[in-house]
């Protein structure tokens, strides 16, 4: 209730009623306030519908079940493979090779930009077509390639201070 003088329990009465008590000029705001509540209640409906279907889908099936079993069985499985042969009476270099071989097999990632071995990408091309031809430009020496000619132009003349 948003008066306590005038107390009115229930629904309002733009909702009850209907449009038909307002007054003609109030009839506009009589008609918004049905609509925006006509909105709040299927907004809340859809948030319902899709809170409900996000809790569905967060109960896992017994099929997804048996994958996630299976792969911490495997993941079990390579955690003792890795362990196995490890043990205290290895040598610090032993241990070395061994962590080697074992990181070896591993995805190598690309460096970083500018260095020798950068990765080529669509990018490149088309940066180096647009530069004609040249290839991409390194980061050990990036700035100017030539000289620069505003600063050969007026580097005899003294600045003036814009103070």
């Amino acid at each position: 209730m948003s008066d306590k003088d005038h107390p009115s329990p229930g629904m309002p009465w733009y909702l009850s009623k209907g449009c038909s008590y307002a007054s003609p000029g109030n009839r506009g705001y009589c008609l918004q306030a049905r609509a925006s509540f006509a909105v709040v209640i299927v907004m809340l409906a859809l948030f319902v519908v899709y809170l409900g279907h996000s809790l569905w889908s967060s109960v896992p099936t017994p099929q997804e079940r048996a994958e996630r079993e299976a792969d911490r069985q495997s993941d079990l499985e390579m955690k003792k493979l890795s362990m196995y042969g490890l043990d205290d009476d290895l040598t610090k270099e032993e241990r070395r090779e061994h962590n080697r071989q074992l990181f070896m097999n591993l995805p190598r990632t690309p460096t970083g930009f500018g260095l020798t071995n950068n990765p080529m990408t669509p990018r490149t091309t088309a940066f180096t077509q647009l530069n004609g031809g040249e290839g991409p430009t390194s980061i050990l020496r990036a700035g100017p390639a030539g000289t620069l000619p505003f600063r050969d132009f007026h580097g005899g003349q003294t600045v003036p201070d814009a103070r």
